[in-house]
């Protein structure tokens, strides 16, 4: 996708940058048609996610399948038309102030049973606060956009947004550190909850902080009072700078079928050719 990106109206997607800075959001209504057939070409892989379906209590994090972003597979072509058309590409690179492709595409399928967002206290009997999972990302210079493919409400687990909390400041050490437990420090079991207390106290934080954020407190009335949810009826495209709060996958009724790709100057798998010729672990 790279010469195209090049090609694209750079003016006007300075303009659609400038929005997207501005709030941290962007929308776009997809081709009911074009939606139709992106979700036909994965299909095969949602059934891939319903097979796994226990029940979903049991399920420790957000059920997904990574998609590999080769031209030979069936959901490339209807899917790199609608980014080519909307011009996701060459926004994303007038916002990020570098050429980028799609670097990974993965597909998520949310259910009312999911149980992996009310595990993180549920030894302790602790309920899931009304920020649960909002956090912000561990990746740096990338941009993100999910893409509905089917119809979502405010019950059928919208994204959800902070609008302009991408601004935020932020000391930068307790950034970099909570990015860095991400993955690594979940919370929801005792020893890592002391794992993370033993760490030096300016290192103590994580950045999915959603679900320690006590209800009714002024942090998170502030979080709330700027909460944005994206129904499938306003926007299908909704891309996002991953450094501001954000949440999705919520489902109180139905299945939510989503993918969400991931903009950036390198794929993984480049990233892993690099990590093996210098010797990186």
């Amino acid at each position: 996708m790279r010469d195209r990106v090049a090609r694209g109206d750079w003016r006007r997607a300075r303009q659609q940058a400038d929005r997207l800075g501005s709030d941290g959001t962007l929308t776009f209504s997809l081709d009911p048609e074009r939606k139709a057939a992106i979700r036909r070409a994965v299909d095969k892989y949602v059934e891939q996610l319903r097979r796994l379906d226990t029940g979903g209590k049991d399920l420790a994090v957000n059920p997904a399948i990574a998609l590999e972003w080769k031209p030979t597979l069936a959901y490339r072509r209807p899917l790199g038309a609608a980014v080519r058309d909307l011009e996701l590409g060459p926004i994303a690179s007038s916002y990020l102030g570098y050429p980028v492709n799609i670097t990974t595409v993965a597909l998520h399928r949310n259910r009312a049973s999911d149980g992996w967002r009310s595990q993180r206290y549920a030894d302790v009997g602790l309920s899931p606060t009304r920020t649960v999972n909002y956090h912000f990302d561990s990746n740096s210079g990338v941009l993100k956009c999910m893409v509905y493919l089917n119809d979502v409400d405010a019950d059928g687990g919208p994204f959800c947004y902070i609008e302009r909390s991408h601004r935020w400041r932020m000391d930068l050490f307790q950034r970099i550190s909570a990015q860095a437990m991400v993955y690594t420090i979940t919370l929801e079991s005792p020893r890592e909850r002391v794992f993370l207390l033993k760490l030096p106290e300016e290192m103590q934080n994580v950045s999915q902080f959603g679900d320690d954020v006590p209800d009714g407190s002024p942090v998170q009335e502030r979080m709330l009072a700027g909460e944005r949810q994206f129904a499938s009826r306003d926007a299908d495209v909704i891309l996002f700078d991953n450094f501001g709060l954000h949440r999705g996958g919520i489902t109180r009724r139905g299945e939510r079928i989503a993918l969400q790709l991931t903009f950036g100057a390198f794929s993984d798998a480049l990233r892993e050719t690099i990590g093996r010729r210098f010797g990186a672990s």
